[in-house]
């Protein structure tokens, strides 16, 4: 795999900041992709990892960044202690509630994730993300009309974001809203004419796919 090839050579780089990102890369790679030799230095390098991390373990970002390395290794109940630790220590912190909810996904607990996500809105100064993910949340709940206002209310909460005008427009579309969809489009791409996925979308819906 090239992914593992290029990642398992920054391993070794003199730089700590490369060698924390090649780690959390390489941390959802299955062991029996890896080498024993490679197995060995992955484990020695996200070591080094936690322990960095550890550091700034008054801060929130840190027990992010752990709960994510917990959860691309599988380790979903370590991922969501992270986080919890995470909002104890902020409350307001909105990657750490779409983690958590995306943790509960990852258990097939969809109900847990819906409520986790809406009891963020209460929280968080911040909501976009949020209200992205609850609209997926909601879509694959099979509760599309409730998800399409999540998607409006996140590209209202940030409205110089791309994306979330993108998948406004993606699920309208989906719904059937294909004329909504299309002024979405319009108005995204006058905002950010170089987004390739907002021109691609608009360029296939103007031909009527």
């Amino acid at each position: 795999m090239p992914r593992v090839q290029i990642g398992y050579r920054h391993l070794s780089d003199r730089r700590l900041a490369v060698r924390m990102e090649a780690a959390s890369v390489l941390a959802s790679v299955p062991p029996g992709l890896l080498a024993a030799e490679q197995r060995t230095k992955l484990d020695e390098v996200l070591a080094e990892y936690r322990t960095v991390q550890l550091l700034n373990a008054n801060r929130p970002e840190a027990h992010l960044n752990l709960g994510a390395l917990h959860a691309a290794r599988g380790e979903l109940e370590a991922a969501l202690e992270r986080y919890r630790v995470a909002l104890t220590l902020l409350p307001s912190f909105g990657p750490a509630w779409v983690n958590l909810a995306d943790a509960h996904r990852a258990q097939g607990h969809e109900a847990e994730a819906e409520r986790k996500l809406r009891a963020a809105l209460e929280q968080v100064t911040e909501p976009a993300d949020v209200h992205l993910a609850l609209g997926l949340t909601l879509v694959r709940r099979q509760r599309h009309a409730e998800a399409l206002d999540q998607f409006r209310l996140a590209v209202e909460s940030d409205p110089e974001e791309p994306y979330y005008r993108y998948v406004r427009a993606v699920a309208l579309q989906s719904a059937g809203e294909t004329e909504t969809a299309r002024n979405v489009l319009n108005e995204a791409h006058e905002r950010f004419p170089g987004h390739p996925d907002i021109a691609a979308l608009r360029r296939s819906l103007q031909n009527g796919r």
